[in-house]
């Protein structure tokens, strides 16, 4: 485990080096997975998938966002496009095509970096993606967060997320609350970056020309699964997938009914597609 830096513009012509922290599991009999985690978090929650990829053969690399878990950084103060920036800086470090797997934000991130980079990557699996506001979200703060993430982007606010809406396993929850490395925050330049590239993987989908794998749960108030249907209508790729968790709210890897299945889903897909297409 280390800090990875990586560069970026500050949008007035300088280069600005930003560090973030990053850490690698098992090795690559069958490929990497990039694992991006979403709004809040960090890549510590995602234990079991880690293990359960390197016991199938695939090799992890994590990395928490800037303003996140062990990331250097005003909490919550980022961008989806400095999120894919930190991806290009870690696929030219493994000097090979990686799979990415993101939940929520992170989903978001990865569709979007399917539909930018198409020919950096071997497949896309988006958990809970955010590709549709939460019925939670008043219209008019769409707006709002676009215009304050260009006038003051350094505000910070909080998220808005109610824990008990990620699972419906009450330990679950406890645990998301007692983390020391979660938080509420979250910029008003992250909030813009969020909605415009929101409507952005709508509109771009039939840019995707790699296997796509979204995973919802029904009853996901956080990031509604109509989005990660729409999206899945628009795809033109023909490998794609949408698997439905009937019932299940935010966090299907953490819920007391689909959580195996979920991880389950994620290997077999994995591997039948390399299998299919070997790197």
């Amino acid at each position: 485990m280390r800090i990875l830096t990586f560069f970026r513009s500050n949008g007035f012509g300088w280069v600005v080096e930003m560090g973030v922290y990053k850490v690698k599991f098992g090795e690559p009999e069958l490929g990497w997975v990039v694992l991006v985690h979403g709004l809040g978090e960090h890549s510590g929650r995602y234990g079991r998938l880690i293990r359960e990829l390197n016991e199938a053969g695939f090799a992890i690399y994590a990395f928490d966002w800037p303003g996140h878990g062990k990331s250097p950084g005003k909490r919550g103060h980022t961008s989806v496009e400095e999120a894919m920036e930190i991806i290009d800086s870690i696929i030219e470090e493994l000097g090979e095509k990686p799979f990415l797997f993101g939940h929520s934000l992170g989903g978001l991130t990865v569709v979007r970096y399917a539909e930018t980079r198409p020919d950096k990557i071997r497949g896309v699996i988006a958990s809970s993606p955010a590709l549709a506001k939460s019925p939670e979200t008043p219209g008019f703060m769409v707006a709002l967060a676009k215009f304050l993430g260009r006038v003051a982007p350094g505000l910070v606010l909080s998220n808005g997320i109610r824990p008990e809406l990620l699972s419906r396993s009450r330990d679950a929850v406890r645990k998301y609350v007692e983390d020391p490395l979660v938080h509420d925050r979250i910029s008003a330049k992250l909030g813009r970056s969020i909605f415009v590239n929101m409507e952005l993987a709508h509109r771009e989908a039939e840019r995707i020309r790699v296997p796509v794998l979204l995973l919802v749960g029904t009853a996901d108030i956080i990031t509604p699964p109509e989005g990660a249907r729409k999206l899945f209508k628009r795809l033109k790729v023909e490998d794609k997938t949408l698997r439905e968790f009937e019932g299940a709210y935010h966090e299907i890897f953490e819920d007391p009914e689909w959580a195996d299945e979920f991880h389950r889903a994620i290997v077999e897909w994995l591997v039948e597609r390399v299998r299919n297409k070997p790197r």
